[in-house]
Formats: structure tokens, C-alpha cells, sequence
């Protein structure tokens, strides 16, 4: 008779109502579940673990405890700083702790010393792996866990899409880019209704920055409408959506995963860190394919348009590699829990 074993979850990010979150906690959950782990408790996306009591006293009975890293430790940010230091609690208690799913970048001496009290720690992307392990953390890579659930092939449409980006600058630039071509918006974001929705895309575009400049101020309440109008809460569709399009030009780090996930041609502008090109660079893609704005020409998309040379075929064998990578970590955490 197997034996179910009680995991905690810090940073689930389902409250983000955003795709490729959504798909991360699924992926979490699912395998969680195929080897006999039950989450017991959860701390949400921007609430402080160390002040929610249910998850302290969650985390006083279970076997192991899970954060989820994502790409919130960065350049010791204290998001970042309190992921981390629930390895000092965890070793505190006797507890194993897992990071998983993280990206790492430009963190200091005593973020990393807490990080390696970690027992199992997963990278998303070589970038990370090689900083981690310059600051003597001991890591293993494999892809961001939204890859995990395969995504079906369907018939291309004669589309472009075109994303945002975490970057409101390069967000409002890549919505110009959008209108110019008559594209597609691809918002990985949904459930922003009302007064509060319109608030939220037009900081993300960058509003208070631009008080004081009405020409910059218009184009960012233009594309905060046109955001808050197309949204999908339904995850398989907006994949969908995805996978029929002939090109994806993304500034979004999960955009990018689901355009590998469903073999969509893509070009991508970094993020606020590394984590994109890394991504692509460690999936085969050509390095031409993440640029800056400046030099996405018309020539470069309609080359874009069609993988070249090895590009599918690495795809697929990163694909299939990193699926199986992603289901050995947790039998690994199911072991170590035991």
C-alpha cells in the first residue's frame, strides 16, 4: 500500500490569472499527485510566508516543503530574499526543501548561502544553472514546468502574434510593433475586468511613468484597452490561439515556452533577465532569433516564419528530454520526502 506524503507549496502563483503561472501550478500539482504527494498548504504569490499561520503550521506537519522559484530571484530582490530563506527554516525544522522551477540571476553571497540549504535545487535554464553553481549551489536544469503538458499541433493560421512584455518600455514598443503589422495581441494575462483590469494593464504600460507626456500617456491607454479586451480565461484555447499562429514575437518569458511546447516559430526580445535567450539557446533555436526591437526588420520575420536547418528537430528532442527530466525531480522529491 503506498504512503501519501504531505508537501506545503510556497508561491503558488495561481492568484496571478496569468497562462503560464496557471500552467506551472497545474504541472506542480499533477505530478505532485502522480507520486503520492498531497499539498497540504500553499502560500500565495505575493504574500509573505513567514506572517501566513495556516502555512507555518502546515509546514510543522508535513514531510518536505516546495517553493516554487519562477523568475522572482533576481539581483537579491526581497521577493526573492524570502523565497530562498524558507531553506533556513526548513533546516531549522528538520525539514527537506526543494526549489524548483527557478530562475537566478545577479544574487549575492548570503541569498546564495541560504539557497544551498536546499536539498534539491532546479534551474529553468542554463544561465541560471551556471551562476548557481558559481555561487556553490548545487543545481540540476531542466525547463520551465509549464513545457511539461504537451501542447496539440493544429493547422497554421496566415497570423502573427505579438506579446508584451515585463518591461513597460519595450511593452508599449512591441504594441506600436503590433499596430504596424496588423498582428495579433497575445495577452498571457486574463481575469483584468472593470476599473481595476484598466488599472492594472496601464501600470504594467507604464502610466505613472509617463504623467506629464500626453503623446506617451495616449499610446499607453491604447494599448491598455486593446490588453483589457482580448483576454481568455480558458487556458487550452489561449494554447490554442498560440499553436496556430505562423510567428509568435514575444518579450515574455512563458510565451516562449508555449511557442517551443507547440513547435510555433518565434523572435523574442529579452526580458529583465537572461532567462529568454537562455531558454532558446539551451532548446537549439538559432541565436539570431532573440534581438532587439530595433533590429526586427521585415526581412527577419519573413525568415522567422519557418524554423531552419536542426532548429524543430532540437525542439523536439528538448522537449522530450526536459519532460523526462521534470518527472524524475519528483520522484527524487517523493524519495526525499520519505
Amino acid at each position: 500500500m503506498s504512503v501519501t506524503r504531505n508537501a506545503v507549496l510556497i508561491n503558488d502563483t495561481t492568484a496571478d490569472c496569468h497562462h503560464g503561472c496557471a500552467r506551472v501550478t497545474d504541472t506542480i500539482n499533477r505530478l505532485a499527485s502522480e507520486n503520492g504527494i498531497s499539498i497540504i498548504g500553499r502560500n500565495p504569490v505575493h504574500q509573505d510566508w513567514q506572517h501566513n499561520h495556516q502555512v507555518l503550521a502546515a509546514m510543522q506537519r508535513a514531510d518536505i516543503v516546495l517553493v516554487n522559484g519562477e523568475g522572482t530571484i533576481h539581483q537579491d530582490r526581497p521577493a526573492g530574499k524570502a523565497l530562498v530563506s524558507v531553506a533556513d527554516y526548513c533546516a531549522s525544522l528538520g525539514k527537506p526543501s526543494v526549489l524548483l522551477n527557478a530562475s537566478w540571476y545577479s544574487n549575492g553571497p548570503d541569498i546564495s548561502a541560504s539557497a544551498r540549504q536546499f536539498a534539491i535545487v532546479s534551474a529553468r535554464e542554463s544561465e541560471s544553472e551556471r551562476q548557481m553553481q558559481a555561487a556553490g549551489i548545487q543545481c540540476r536544469r531542466m525547463a520551465d514546468l509549464a513545457l511539461y503538458g504537451e501542447i496539440a499541433a493544429l493547422r497554421r493560421a496566415n497570423r502573427i502574434g505579438v506579446t508584451d512584455s515585463v518591461r513597460g518600455d519595450i511593452a508599449l514598443d512591441l504594441d506600436h510593433l503590433r499596430r504596424s503589422m496588423n498582428a495579433d495581441i497575445v495577452n498571457l494575462f486574463y481575469g483584468q475586468t472593470g476599473i481595476s483590469g484598466l488599472r492594472f494593464f496601464l501600470r504594467h504600460f507604464g502610466f505613472r511613468q509617463a504623467i506629464g507626456k500626453p503623446l506617451v500617456m495616449t499610446r499607453i491607454i491604447r494599448a491598455a484597452l486593446a490588453f483589457q479586451r482580448c483576454q481568455t480565461s480558458d487556458t487550452d484555447n489561449f494554447l490554442a490561439f498560440v499553436s496556430r499562429l505562423k510567428l509568435l514575437i514575444t518579450g515574455r518569458f512563458h510565451a516562449a515556452i508555449f511557442a517551443l511546447a507547440s513547435l510555433t516559430p518565434l523572435m523574442a526580445i529579452e526580458s529583465n533577465t537572461p532567462k529568454i535567450s537562455a531558454t532558446l539557446r539551451d532548446a537549439g533555436v538559432a541565436p539570431w532569433r532573440v534581438c532587439s526591437l530595433g533590429a526586427l526588420d521585415t526581412e527577419m520575420v519573413r525568415s522567422a516564419e519557418q524554423w531552419h536547418e536542426d532548429e524543430e528537430a532540437n525542439i523536439r528532442d528538448y522537449l522530450s528530454d526536459n519532460r523526462s527530466r521534470q518527472a524524475q525531480l519528483f520522484r527524487d522529491i517523493a524519495a526525499l520526502a520519505s
